[in-house]
């Protein structure tokens, strides 16, 4: 590209150069195109560095480039003259002038979920952001239309959809509380943005916006206290919302139990005590789970009934997926054994069966389930006929994705 196409694009008149790389005839040039969360920010730019050696042609860069200050510090540094955002300026519309006013905390920062994408290209729907619920929407969401009338709202739930919902509501003029039962906001987020060994953290870039647009707002937020239908009854709202999301599922399993087993949420909240064999039952949602495990050099099985890896409602990002199965899982040496059930988890091993009725016994030292997640229900349940309105959003309804809750929570907000 320096010897060749460089120097024939400048004798050819062209004015500047944008650079990027990629391609869709390998699952790695493929996850280039649009880089994931896996990836580190600007994992481009270095190609740009490189085509400016060559040339005096303005040059440009592009990719996973959602954090201000190291947009600036590209162009600073001169390792790029320009820099072109795509999914950055779908997350945040606004990106460009908040840069250059440096307000950049204000600036709602894309996750890197590809969720924009999967939407438009595997769904069959209009292209949809999963932190801006405005995106494709901007006649009717760019400029909030103030409350008729100013209402009590109670918030059971920070999780991003409690959060987005307490944002819109306050911004249109309501007066709004939101209680969290966990001493922390961000409810399953914060632990999907925090694998042990795999790169996740841009995850946690909706709840860092979040939670400072609430305190701008100035949202009461009550820790480490669980909303009851006795708490509804004293407060007396005007609008519940129900965002209490979604519980682990335990399944039907022979010594499942057992002290050597728990559940995925344990390990990544770093209250798992794990020996060096460990079995992942759930391969749906598990395989990242696996993936982690297997970068603490744990000897590890991956277990699922069916033939689907990684195909968790959360999971929609094709480049994401690609990596995972068919890079990261094979080159970490993660053993897979699908279209296999757990018939029994004894102290010191786990039986499997395959169709045929063939078992297999599996030296352990831990069992981590990843058998997906149930909807937390029952306050929705307790508190209807009770309250003037009751809304529930995001997992609490059906556990799925960021961009669920956070386009449920975005609507409905607009409602009250």
């Amino acid at each position: 590209t320096m010897e060749q196409v460089v120097p024939a694009l400048v004798e050819a008149g062209v004015d500047c150069l944008d650079v990027s790389t990629g391609g869709v005839t390998s699952n790695e040039g493929l996850a280039y195109l649009t880089p994931p969360v896996y990836f580190r920010p600007g994992v481009l730019v270095d190609y740009a560095a490189t085509v400016k050696l060559c040339t005096s042609l303005p040059v440009m860069t592009v990719g996973k480039l959602s954090e201000p200050r190291l947009v600036e510090e590209i162009v600073a540094t001169n390792r790029a003259d320009l820099v072109a955002l795509g999914r950055a300026v779908t997350a945040d519309p606004d990106f460009p002038r908040k840069v250059l006013a440096k307000r950049y905390d204000d600036i709602r920062r894309c996750l890197s979920c590809n969720w924009c994408l999967a939407t438009a290209f595997f769904k069959n729907e209009s292209a949809k952001c999963a932190v801006n619920a405005g995106y494709g929407r901007e006649r009717e969401y760019y400029n909030l239309r103030p409350a008729l009338r100013r209402k009590k709202v109670l918030i059971a739930g920070g999780g991003p959809g409690g959060m987005e919902f307490a944002r819109v509501a306050a911004e249109r003029g309501h007066d709004v509380t939101v209680y969290e039962k966990s001493g922390q906001l961000g409810g399953l987020v914060k632990l999907a943005s925090a694998f042990p060994h795999l790169r996740t953290r841009e995850l946690r870039n909706i709840i860092i916006y979040l939670r400072r647009e609430m305190e701008r707002l100035g949202v009461r937020v009550v820790l480490n206290r669980e909303v009851t239908p006795h708490l509804v009854e004293a407060e007396q709202p005007d609008v519940v919302v129900v965002a209490t999301g979604s519980l682990p599922n335990w399944p039907t399993i022979d010594g499942v139990l057992s002290p050597i087993v728990c559940q995925y949420e344990d390990y990544l909240a770093g209250t798992a005590e794990l020996g060096e064999r460990v079995v992942v039952v759930g391969a749906v949602e598990g395989a990242e789970i696996a993936l982690s495990l297997a970068r603490q050099k744990k000897t590890v099985t991956l277990v699922e009934k069916t033939d689907n890896l990684a195909k968790a409602p959360y999971l929609l990002d094709p480049s994401r997926i690609q990596m995972l199965t068919q890079e990261y899982l094979p080159q970490a040496g993660v053993r897979l054994r699908l279209r296999r059930k757990v018939t029994h988890i004894n102290c010191g091993s786990v039986t499997i069966i395959d169709k045929h009725g063939v078992e297999e016994v599996l030296p352990v030292d831990n069992v981590i389930l990843a058998c997906g997640r149930l909807p937390n229900e029952f306050l929705k349940e307790a508190l209807v006929g009770k309250v003037p309105e009751l809304y529930a959003i995001g997992d609490c309804l059906r556990p799925r994705s960021i961009g669920a809750a956070v386009h449920e929570a975005s609507h409905w907000a607009r409602q009250i």
